[in-house]
């Protein structure tokens, strides 16, 4: 059994140690997967369930195959979850223990060629098991003479050492055939791609999004500071008169600020905070919008979309190889140093540079985000509305 492990090297040995305690038999545990083409080229080779942790870079994309998969958070419990789920890897298996032990070769006579395409092994023991009866029977049928008690005896002793090895084999056979035809892998994967587009029709039929609606887009698959990004400019547009409608797909959003419910709209400024909704009771004129999912973001109307990448040289790679899916028109460079230039890796125009703010964690605590206080921050912000991509290429001369 081949277990695909997508996570830290960290999580991977502790969650190694937890299945070494199961004493599973035939049990093949990856290495820790970190990038997407690893993940790829080892679930090409077959394997019978996925782990994957929480926050991963490939978690998204991962959760939408069709593999068997068991999530990792942190959970206390997570021994019992990882039990539960190695037993439902094996629920439809055949209860062949039990058919084993009523020692009836008639019946495994009947049900082994049922099996398609059976090999040579399981056709031969069908025919081993005919005359093991026939021989059985003679020894139960036929008389028995005081004088043959001795033959009798170990007559008897060899018939029963030649059943208990075909048993045996046929024990082994079974066990061997569920890995051969696996019946369970194919329910999740119609699961899997009917909730997939019943998802994505749900955007095309119920968008959140009204068309006529000015709507600005934060992107990245990577933790690079799209909601920083995304709520100060929201909160920028806010004070200067706008009515925004901010929209975390994620929803970890409401962490930023110390509301008692979510969603919420604030007092102070016409500002809604929500995850994906569809209420249109607060009638907004700008949506701000942060996603990591590039899938969802062709669902939507007519939109600005800005890519949001830091100086992490991996977050940048694996920004690269999904936009050009999405068609962003520029990017914002979170967290500016003096390496890690985005433009080498990310062919896009930076629209803004931000630095590196010491007090971030301290404001997501007291639930008070920059952009209330800071107006050179708003001022910055506020320029991702007037950028056009066409003056840009004009002004440096750069044909499209």
């Amino acid at each position: 059994m081949k277990i695909a492990m997508i996570c830290t090297p960290v999580i991977h040995e502790k969650v190694k140690v937890l299945f070494y305690r199961l004493n599973l038999p035939n049990l093949v545990l990856s290495e820790p997967l970190q990038t997407f083409d690893q993940i790829v080229e080892y679930l090409r080779q077959g394997v019978a369930g996925i782990i994957v942790q929480e926050g991963h870079s490939c978690a998204d994309l991962v959760k939408t195959m069709g593999i068997p998969q068991l999530h990792y958070a942190g959970q206390k419990n997570f021994s019992e979850h990882l039990e539960h789920w190695i037993a439902s890897l094996h629920v439809s298996l055949p209860p062949f223990q039990e058919e084993s032990k009523t020692n009836k070769p008639e019946k495994t006579q009947q049900e082994m060629p049922v099996q398609p395409e059976q090999d040579e092994e399981t056709e031969h023991i069908p025919e081993q098991m005919e005359p093991l009866v026939n021989e059985e029977s003679v020894v139960t049928n036929e008389p028995v003479n005081e004088d043959s008690n001795h033959d009798h005896t170990r007559l008897k002793e060899k018939v029963v050492e030649k059943v208990t090895g075909v048993l045996h084999s046929a024990k082994e056979l079974a066990q061997s055939v569920p890995r051969i035809l696996p019946k369970r892998p194919v329910q999740p994967v119609k699961k899997t791609e009917q909730h997939t587009q019943f998802s994505k029709q749900s955007l095309i039929h119920e968008s959140p999004v009204p068309v006529d609606v000015e709507t600005f887009i934060f992107f990245s698959p990577e933790s690079t500071g799209k909601t920083f990004v995304g709520i100060n400019f929201a909160i920028a547009l806010a004070r200067m008169g706008r009515r925004v409608h901010f929209m975390d797909i994620s929803g970890k959003v409401k962490h930023w600020f110390n509301a008692p419910s979510f969603p919420f709209v604030l007092e102070d400024i016409p500002l809604k905070v929500s995850a994906l909704d569809r209420d249109k009771s607060f009638q907004a004129d700008v949506f701000v919008i942060e996603t990591r999912q590039p899938e969802v973001i062709q669902h939507f109307g007519p939109h600005k979309l800005f890519v949001v990448t830091d100086s992490d040289l991996g977050h940048q790679i694996e920004t690269a190889k999904v936009i050009e899916r999405i068609n962003p028109i520029g990017m914002v460079w979170n967290l500016e140093s003096s390496y890690g230039d985005p433009t080498k890796i990310i062919k896009l125009p930076v629209v803004l540079t931000l630095p590196r703010y010491a007090d971030t964690f301290q404001r997501i605590e007291i639930g008070v985000p920059r952009a209330f206080s800071d107006d050179l921050l708003c001022n910055e912000l506020v320029r991702l509305c007037g950028f056009d991509t066409m003056d840009y290429l004009m002004k440096s001369r750069v044909m499209p």
